[in-house]
């Protein structure tokens, strides 16, 4: 778009993206829980000809491994490691990473209290 100081702004083109996953909570014991998951991201783009860029459809596999402590019932903090790597885009099964490259690592730390 264009703002009024005649500037032409380009936002992104991404249309929708969906993430799936698949996740098993095993109880080690009272305190910590294991979370192996299976996720898999899906991110279709519109065209755009301004910016030379054509559509897209990218999926994504991860899996990640998770580490859940609980110490009480109302608090707990969870540290997830992944690794994504892209398998699938516009149409054909490619493999645009490399497996397990220590680049598409991620570490994510959540925590949530409950009221």
């Amino acid at each position: 778009f264009e703002t009024q100081s005649g500037k032409t702004i380009y936002t992104t083109n991404k249309q929708a993206e969906l993430e799936s996953y698949v996740q098993v909570n095993y109880k080690i014991n009272r305190l910590f829980r294991l979370q192996p998951r299976l996720s898999w991201f899906d991110e279709w783009k519109m065209r755009s000809p301004v910016n030379g860029l054509s559509s897209s459809h990218v999926t994504s596999f991860a899996p990640s491994l998770g580490l859940e402590w609980r110490p009480t019932r109302n608090f707990n903090t969870t540290i997830i490691y992944s690794n994504t790597t892209k398998f699938y885009a516009n149409r054909s099964f490619i493999r645009t990473d490399t497996p397990y490259d220590p680049n598409n690592d991620q570490l994510v730390a959540l925590t949530s209290y409950r009221f």
